[in-house]
Parts: C-alpha cells; structure tokens; sequence
C-alpha cells in the first residue's frame, strides 16, 4: 500500500513538473516580454483597413523584431477629416490604449500618425499624459498633420514628450507637401524634419509620398487618397531616429534579384564556297 501511494506521490510531480516545464517554454504575451516596445500609427482620413494592414505587414518585413509590436489603425469609416472630433467617436478605444500604456510603463511607444489620423493621436497622447506616466517613453512623430482638425500636437506635448513633426518638399524646394507651412509654422525649430523626395509635382502627392515610396504623381486628390498605399513601399525615413532610440534597425529594402546574363550569342561562320566540279576527263 505504501509502495502504491509513493508512486502515486511521484506521478503526481512528474505532472506538475512536466506543466512548469510547458509554462516556460511557451512564449510570452508581448506586453509581458521585458523591452518590449509598441509602434502605434494612425492612417490618415480614407485609409481603410486593407492598406493600414498592407502597411503594418510591410513595416514589420522591415523590421523583424520580436520586441516590437506594431498596430495600424485606419481611419474610422465615414468620418469627417477633423481628427479631434473624429476621437470623440473612438473615445473608448483610445482609453483602452492609453490604458495598456499606462500599465506597463518600463516598456517604450511610438505613436506616429498620418494626415487626419494626428488629431486622434493627439487625443491618445494627451490621455496617456493624463495617467501620470513617464514621457520619457512615449514618443509621437506627426506626418505632415495640419491646423485643421487639430492634426498638429499641443503645447503640452511639445513641452513633455518627444516630438518629430515630418512633411516634405521636392529637392529643388519649388514644390512642398499639403501641410508643410503649417508645421513649419507650428513645431518649433527643434522638431521639424523635411523629406526630400523625387517624382512629384503636387503636394498631395508629396504628403502621401511619407507614407509610401513607391508613390507616383496622380491626377486629384481623391485619387491619391485612394491609391496612395498601392505597390506600398513604405517610407520609413521619418522612422530613424525611433527605431534608434528603441534599439533597433530598419533593414534595407530587399532588391529584386538580377536577372542572370544572357549566354554570349556565338560566333558567325565564315561562308563556305561550294566546291568546284571536277572537269570532264
């Protein structure tokens, strides 16, 4: 009986060992991994969830990192382009993020943001400060928002928290993106970053030009806001100096490969002259 009642004993650590085991050797939930760090990014009004998905699997190919967790959130459908008012409608969401990165303060959050999609950035940024955290882990990094709809940050997040507000204009400076003044107007000196960038002739085209590299020159506005992320190449210029200050590293976009030489075409043959017919004996 004792015999039987000590392997019971023995059989029952063997399972609870074997479950401790299991319990280590599974991965653990992003927001449980030391370092662990989140990309948050606001697609701009028209963006739908399609192309905020199509850029966050974009970016992550460029950026194969375990400590990084990215989330692209498109636009509300239907929405005005007035970011601010527009957080109103997703107040409950937006609690919920300042929410989680209120709760794990050791870990750092970018939130960058596009076009209208900065006015509901700001709303977040405003509410995470609102919960006491520490601004030296959050960052925002504002592409080309403008003064309408509140898409330029407030006083209080210039003065807290790292900011990089972005736009762009063509190398010969002839041509410059949608709300370029109004950032240069706006950020202070320190914050403002300009993307120089090729292949447009519209400011349209150079303010979705931040988000997509392979874009090229339409023909109106609504075209771009419908197409802006096709062939999505994405620009991740303006993502530098976060991913420096998160210890990472973007990696190079991936070359299609060369195609192989063509074999050398061979030599031409020198012409042959019929041979001469023997003469008639």
């Amino acid at each position: 009986m004792r015999k039987q009642t000590k392997m019971r004993q023995v059989a029952h650590y063997l399972r609870v060992f074997a479950a401790c085991a299991l319990l280590l050797a599974a991965p653990r939930p992003a927001w449980a991994r030391e370092g662990i760090a989140t990309l948050y990014f606001f697609a701009g009004w028209g963006s739908t969830k399609a192309q905020a998905d199509a850029w966050e699997i974009a970016v992550r190919a460029r950026i194969p990192s375990a400590d990084l967790d990215i989330r692209a959130i498109p636009y509300p459908a239907g929405a005005s382009d007035n970011g601010t008012l527009v957080a109103r409608q997703i107040d409950k969401d937006l609690e919920a993020i300042a929410t989680t990165i209120a709760q794990h303060p050791e870990h750092k959050t970018v939130v960058a943001c596009h076009s209208s999609g900065c006015g509901i950035a700001n709303v977040l940024v405003e509410k995470v400060l609102g919960k006491d955290i520490a601004p030296a882990r959050l960052r925002l990094v504002n592409l080309d928002g403008g003064f309408q709809g509140g898409c330029l940050p407030t006083k209080r997040i210039f003065e807290t928290v790292a900011t990089e507000c972005w736009s762009a204009r063509d190398p010969k400076g002839k041509t410059t993106a949608l709300n370029y003044k109004d950032a240069e107007k706006h950020c202070p000196a320190p914050t403002q970053r300009v993307l120089e960038a090729e292949g447009c002739k519209s400011g349209m085209c150079l303010h979705f030009k931040l988000i997509n590299a392979a874009l090229g020159e339409g023909t109106a506005k609504r075209d771009f806001i419908r197409t802006g992320y096709d062939k999505l190449d994405p620009n991740l210029e303006w993502l530098q100096e976060s991913a420096l200050w998160l210890g990472l590293t973007i990696t190079p976009k991936a070359e299609p490969e060369p195609a192989p030489p063509s074999p050398p075409a061979p030599a031409p043959q020198p012409a042959q002259r019929p041979a001469k017919k023997a003469m008639p004996n």
